[in-house]
This record gives C-alpha cells, structure tokens and sequence, in this order.
C-alpha cells in the first residue's frame, strides 16, 4: 500500500471518529439526561403515591373511630344531663357508694371545661372496700344516666391480706352547656335529649379525602 494511501484512510478513519463524537454530544448525552430527568420525575410520583396510600389508611383509621364512638353512643343511650343537675349527681355517687359498701374518703371536683356543647368534669375520688364492693360501686356508676369516662383507676392494698383496698378514680363528667339546657328543656321538659337517639353525630362525607372533614366531624 502507498503512503497517499495510508493518509487517505487515516484521514476517513479521523472523520468517522469526529462522526461519532458529534453525534454522541448532540444525540446520546442529551438523550440520557432526558432520561434521568424522567427517572427522577418518575421516583417522585411514586413518593406522592405512597404517602397517598399511606394518608388513605389514616383517614380510614380515624373514620373506624368515629364510628365506633358513633356505635357507642347508639348502643348505650347516653343521655347528658344539665350542669344544673351535677350538684344532685354528686349527692347520688355518695349515696351509690354507701349502698355497695364502699367508703368516701375523698372526693374533689375540679374547675370545669366548657366547650361549645359540653362541659366536662374532672372528679378526683378516693374511697375503701373490697375488690366486690368497689366492683359493685363502679357497676352501679355505669348504671347511671350520665356520661362518664373513667381517666384512672388505682388500687393499693391497705394493709394485710383481707384488709379494704384503698381506690383512687379520676374520672370525666359531661353536662349540657348552659344555653344546650335551656334549648333541651323547650325541646322535651321532662327530659334531657340523648346523644346516642335522635341527634346522631353527623357522618363525614367519605368521598371526599380530605383531612378538613375529621375536624368537621367534632361534636364539641
């Protein structure tokens, strides 16, 4: 082979690689970051679509409460009595723990809280007995019309072995604001309108996904 030869096919083989070198700057890496750039968009859908799902469970979650707390209501017939009628209330508790053989030994209401519907009670009691009697007396409480949770229950022993238990109960009173006494006294005089009947806890509209319906959903 000639040496005009060998500088001919050098020449085209330096052409070829300029060729592939244009192309790869203007075509292939152009290309590629395109493509990173959908990968990346894609890895960020796939984030809101995770925490979508995981916000659906939440909502599910706290919708499965409020119709548990709904179901309560039904089931119990609860009615909410006056603030009035808490004083008189009172006087019942005491009378309910002599009947089971359960001695007071300390009873502290403290301030109310007044939300918009409601008021409610925080009740500090102490008092003594067997495990029956103070059994008794809490079944007894539950009997009662009136809406009351139970926040603490403490026993301690008092001394040996068949000696009384000394019970500590924090519990919460709920009552009718002032102005929903007033309207449930027009509404029916002789007695108070129960939560768990005809006056339901609104149902949230559950097509809507949205966090602002839990708090629409609040019956305080």
């Amino acid at each position: 082979m000639s040496p005009l030869s060998d500088r001919r096919t050098l020449a085209l083989y330096a052409l070829l690689a300029c060729a592939v070198v244009a192309v790869a700057l203007k075509v292939w890496l152009p290309t590629q970051r395109q493509i990173s750039r959908l990968r990346a968009e894609l890895a960020q859908q796939q984030q809101y679509l995770v925490a979508g799902q995981n916000l659906q469970q939440a909502l599910e979650s706290e919708y499965g409460e409020l119709d548990r707390i709904q179901n309560f209501l039904d089931t119990r017939q609860v009615a909410v009595q006056g603030s009035a009628e808490l004083a008189h209330f009172f006087g019942r508790m005491h009378a309910l723990a002599r009947s089971s053989g359960v001695s007071t030994t300390g009873f502290s209401p403290e301030p109310a809280l007044a939300y918009e519907r409601v008021r409610l009670t925080p009740l500090k009691l102490d008092c003594t007995g067997t495990f029956a009697e103070l059994a008794r007396f809490l079944s007894a409480l539950e009997t009662e019309r009136w809406l009351i949770w139970i926040d603490q229950l403490q026993f301690e022993q008092s001394g040996e072995a068949g000696q009384p238990l000394r019970c500590r109960i924090k519990l919460a009173i709920f009552s009718l604001s002032s102005d929903e006494t007033d309207k449930a006294k027009e509404t029916a005089p002789s007695t108070a309108a129960p939560l768990g009947g005809s006056e339901r806890l609104p149902k949230a509209d559950r097509s809507t996904r949205s966090t602002n319906s839990l708090g629409a959903e609040s019956a305080l």
